[in-house]
Formats: structure tokens, C-alpha cells, sequence
């Protein structure tokens, strides 16, 4: 019923909804704070469980429906397909072995699910997030070419005993929720992954880097969530101090908001 409503609304009143919507995601990011904890003191509580039951109810609906796709516990009408970024994926796995990616906070396999169909047939995608988002997919996605792991030691381990290689870690609009990000390269490098790539993460064109709230729109559920918005050139630093070094940079899907944008990003490990 709501999204029959937002599809009328649009119709109606389509000039009004775009003002309406740039306006909002122009002003998404709120404060400058010191720390992540700072900030989640003035965010809405996360309720895992609430946030389950919406991801599963969504990703069901899209599943009965073709003319609609799911992500993050959303409707999305139209699928944002960056085509420069699929081509350097598919440059990373071109060969006759199976190539391996792993996700990190992918959700539903969403990046996947929506690409599949542009990407080499020789992918196999290990997806690590949240146990609540784990248990649903694992209830209907699991499958030869899809792995889900809510722990990074059981990912570890079962990537040591299947002796695999992993050719890249994917970052889809997920490391503005991670305080210390040198952590998760650690992991990247103790997995001796030499590949990573970066999608849609919000970046500051100016200023330095800082703590936030991000405020979604009251269309799409109006929570609220602590993130950190690195600067750019501070958030490439951080992967060279890792011996990961930038090989390209374009605009990412997302609306521009104060002072910044959304970046995709290659690295290569020298």
C-alpha cells in the first residue's frame, strides 16, 4: 500500500517529490562529533530483530514481484547498475579458476543478486554481516555460489581448510559504520587478499574527517545510525599505511550531500 502511494504521489506531484527528497538527502548527514560513541547516544536504538523481520518481509515481497528489488530492508525500483565498476571486477577474476569475493556487510548478497547477470560465470561470493541478516539468508540464498558467515573467525577457518584464494574484498557503502577501518584490513591482509574495492561510501570533498548522524528518510523507515565521514584524501592515506594504493576513482550511486559525496574506489596491495 505505501509504495502504491509514493508511485501516485510521484505521478502527481513529481517535481515537488524530487525537491522534497534532494532537499533531504542533501542534509542526511548531521553534527560533527568526536567519537562513535558520542554520536550513538543521539541516534535511535537498533532493534535487530524489528530490523530482521523488515529485511525478510521486503526481500519476500521483491521475490513474488519482477518489477521491484530489494536492499537493506528497502523497495528499490530501479536497479543502479555501475557498469565501470563491474568492469574492473570482472578484470580482477578473468580467468578459468574459480575466483572468489568477499563481501563485507553484504547483506542479502544484494551487490550480487542485482550484477549477476554482467559478472564472469567463475565468481563464487562469500558474504559476511550481522547474524540476524545471515540466518535469513541462509533461510532462502545459500547455494554453491553464494557463502554466508556472520563470524570472521568461522570465515577464516573456512577459507584455511578449502585452501582458497580470495581475489577481492568488496566494501559496499559499509565502512562509514566502522570505527577503526584499520581493523578490517588487517583482516584483508592476514587473508592475503591483494584487491579491494570500494562502493558508494559517503566521502567529505573538504574539511577533515569527523563523526555523524545519518538521518534516512521517514519514507524509508527515519532511523538514525552513528557514522564516520572520512575525508577523502585521509581515507586513501589510511589504505596506503596497508600498502594498498588507489588505481581509480568515479562517483558512485547516492545522492551529493553537504560538503561531500558518494565515491567508488579501486586498490591495488603493492
Amino acid at each position: 500500500m505505501h509504495q502504491e502511494i509514493k508511485r501516485i504521489i510521484k505521478i502527481l506531484f513529481p517535481g515537488l517529490v524530487k525537491k522534497i527528497s534532494d532537499s533531504y538527502h542533501y542534509n542526511s548527514f548531521k553534527g560533527e562529533f568526536r567519537t562513535f560513541n558520542e554520536v550513538s547516544n543521539l541516534t535511535k536504538s537498533y532493534d535487530s530483530k524489528k530490523i530482521g523481520r523488515k529485511i525478510e518481509k521486503i526481500y519476500k515481497k521483491s521475490r513474488s514481484n519482477i518489477n521491484i528489488f530489494d536492499r537493506d530492508g528497502q523497495i528499490v525500483l530501479k536497479k543502479n547498475i555501475n557498469f565501470r565498476l563491474l568492469n574492473h571486477i570482472n578484470k580482477l577474476t578473468l580467468s578459468n579458476n574459480e575466483s572468489y569475493i568477499i563481501d563485507f556487510g553484504g547483506s542479502l548478497c544484494n551487490f550480487y543478486r542485482t550484477n549477476k547477470n554482467y559478472l564472469n560465470s567463475n565468481i563464487s561470493w562469500i558474504v559476511l554481516d550481522r547474524k540476524v541478516t545471515i540466518d535469513i539468508a541462509n533461510k532462502y540464498l545459500r547455494s554453491k555460489k553464494i557463502i554466508f558467515f556472520h563470524s570472521i573467525k568461522s570465515l577464516q577457518r573456512f577459507i584455511k581448510i578449502k585452501n582458497m584464494k580470495v581475489d577481492l574484498f568488496l566494501f559496499g557503502s559499509v565502512l562509514q559504520y566502522v570505527d577503526e577501518i584499520e581493523k578490517v584490513l588487517r583482516l584483508v591482509n592476514d587473508l592475503n587478499c591483494k584487491n579491494i574495492i570500494i562502493d558508494r561510501q559517503p566521502m567529505l570533498n573538504k574539511g577533515k574527517t569527523t563523526y555523524s548522524i545519518q538521518k534516512v528518510p521517514f519514507w524509508f523507515g527515519g532511523n538514525s545510525f552513528a557514522v564516520k565521514l572520512y575525508n577523502y584524501r585521509n581515507f586513501i592515506n589510511i589504505f596506503n599505511k596497508f600498502n594498498f594504493f588507489l588505481v581509480d576513482s568515479f562517483n558512485g550511486f547516492g545522492n551529493d550531500f553537504k560538503n561531500g559525496k558518494y565515491i567508488c574506489q579501486i586498490y591495488r596491495k603493492h
